[in-house]
């Protein structure tokens, strides 16, 4: 057996500063176990993936295809979590009480909704990659998108919500 050519396939990272991007997928990953300072921790993560219809792939497998910026979060609302604050900077209002739980917010309401992404640059295993820095509102006036090139996705674990078709749109390394 020989070893494999190297990939030779050129890689760019999403630009960076601000861009359109448009939510097209919200995926539950469950319970997931990583490592703290001196322990074991678990904790259920979400993630959200969004498009930005007017940052296009420049070259390879995927030219001429909208970047696509994903960001995990855990599955949490206390006050000080990352995804409140991202989900109120997108909002543009603070959550109230009757915005939780049964009744209150639907994350599925996220799918297809338009928002300003702040993309930074930064090393990833080595190599350029590019991260979420912060999100907002889209800017009054600015050019929305109608819909999406990606097919929208939710996908819960919750046995209320399980979808195999939902499951079976997600990646392989998702799954």
């Amino acid at each position: 057996m020989f070893l494999p050519k190297p990939d030779s396939e050129a890689y760019l990272p999403c630009p960076e500063g601000d861009h359109t991007g448009v939510c097209y997928r919200f995926i539950d990953l469950g319970t997931q176990q990583y490592q703290h300072p001196g322990q074991v921790k678990h904790q259920r993560k979400v993630m959200i993936s969004w498009e930005l219809p007017h940052t296009i792939i420049p070259i390879g497998e995927h030219a001429g295809r909208p970047y696509a910026l994903h960001q995990q979060y855990t599955w949490s609302m206390h006050e000080k979590a990352t995804l409140r604050k991202h989900l109120e900077c997108w909002r543009g209002v603070p959550f109230r009480e009757s915005d939780f739980g049964e009744g209150g917010c639907d994350v599925r309401d996220l799918l297809g909704k338009a928002c300003t992404l702040s993309v930074v640059r930064c090393q990833k295993a080595g190599r350029p990659s590019a991260r979420l820095n912060h999100i907002r509102r889209p800017a009054k006036g600015s050019s929305l998108p109608n819909g999406t090139v990606n097919e929208p996705v939710y996908f819960s674990l919750e046995d209320k919500h399980f979808d195999f078709l939902a499951f079976g749109k997600l990646s392989p390394h998702v799954q």
